[in-house]
């Protein structure tokens, strides 16, 4: 019975200090059937926290108790849930803009290119240094077709 107070003691339970006995499994009152202070051998859980001959607890025991199912969200999971949720938010528009950009210094690099490749061809000369008209012609029949495009 004393190592019994001892261990309640431990658990912090009431009945440590000579209130009424408990049943270690339930934390319940016993009756008072046992004259010694303990449960009854048929409804004392074994090793594994089970109940013997009755059958009223086989399985996880005492573990099944501490496991009560949680129906409401406490403000710090709503609160983690919130910044979780704003956290993906910022990270899905950081990807959109680093791929805009992308997209944008492609776009760069492909004017860049081509007004590369257009001063080059303007820049020809002929052996005795005059430009080569072929490549003004063409220059000048792009700029016309342009404009008129953009007239319409």
């Amino acid at each position: 019975v004393n190592t019994y107070r001892k261990w309640l003691a431990k658990e912090g339970s009431a009945s440590a200090k000579g209130g009424i006995p408990t049943d270690t499994f339930f934390d319940t009152p016993r009756s008072n059937d046992d004259h010694e202070g303990r449960a009854s051998e048929a409804t004392a859980p074994n090793e594994r926290g089970q109940r013997d001959k009755k059958g009223q607890d086989k399985g996880k025991g005492r573990e099944r108790y501490k496991e009560v199912p949680k129906k409401y969200k406490t403000s710090l999971q709503r609160l983690q849930e919130k910044v979780a949720a704003e956290k993906l938010v910022e990270e899905e528009e950081k990807d959109k803009e680093r791929l805009e950009a992308e997209e944008r210094g492609r776009q760069k690099e492909a004017a860049q290119a081509a007004r590369k490749k257009k001063t080059e061809l303007m820049r020809k000369k002929t052996r005795k240094g005059q430009p080569v008209m072929k490549n003004r012609i063409e220059d000048l029949l792009s700029k016309i077709e342009a404009g008129m495009k953009a007239g319409r």
